[in-house]
């Protein structure tokens, strides 16, 4: 947790003090101002699941209550995100990065999710981020996964490819209830 902290004491920053330093050489001598935005969103969602097996309708009804609250700088030079989920539990840090742009290549560093093998909705090759299996069954695919800490860089190849390098300093495997709905069976 303290390497987390210092990640973002130290990068997150980065982003917002190059784009006003780069504002401050562009625009001399010019009114324009800065291209620069803060974006605030979310969403809230109140629903219920039930769930069917071999003995018919489970009966235990889940009720579902969570949202997701996304705070965003947007700069010519760099970015900043940070991404949080609200639930039944609170709230609890599900993304926090830097994009940071250069001429030929950008680099992306923090707890973020990356997803590695796109293709028709198979990840055979996507290993940088664990998988959490305690809520499986979600719409969205980035939603299964678990941040961790990263720092990637992005090079342009071609007119539409893309060399990535990323550096995960830990790594750590899926998360597998031992307990509850989606355990798995013994054999």
């Amino acid at each position: 947790m303290k390497k987390i902290a210092l990640l973002l004491i130290t990068l997150l920053p980065l982003a917002i003090f190059a784009d006003d330093f780069f504002d401050d050489i562009d625009s001399f001598g010019d009114d324009s101002g800065s291209s620069s935005s803060l974006e605030v969103n979310g969403t809230v969602t109140i629903g219920a699941t039930d769930y069917i097996n071999e003995d018919g309708v489970d009966g235990a009804l889940d009720s579902i209550t969570d949202g997701e609250f996304t705070v965003k700088y947007l700069g010519e030079v760099g970015d900043v995100t940070i991404i949080a989920d609200l639930d039944q539990d609170g709230i609890a840090l599900n993304e926090c990065y830097t994009n940071i742009y250069f001429d030929n290549f950008s680099i992306d560093a923090g707890l973020l999710k990356t997803i590695w093998g796109k293709g028709d909705k198979l990840h055979v090759v996507d290993l940088l981020n664990p998988i959490d299996y305690n809520t499986y069954f979600t719409e969205d695919y980035l939603d299964n996964k678990i941040a961790r800490l990263t720092f990637k860089a992005n090079v342009p190849v071609g007119e539409s490819g893309v060399l990535e390098l990323a550096y995960l300093p830990t790594f750590k495997g899926d998360n597998v209830p031992t307990d509850g709905r989606w355990a798995p069976l013994e054999a």
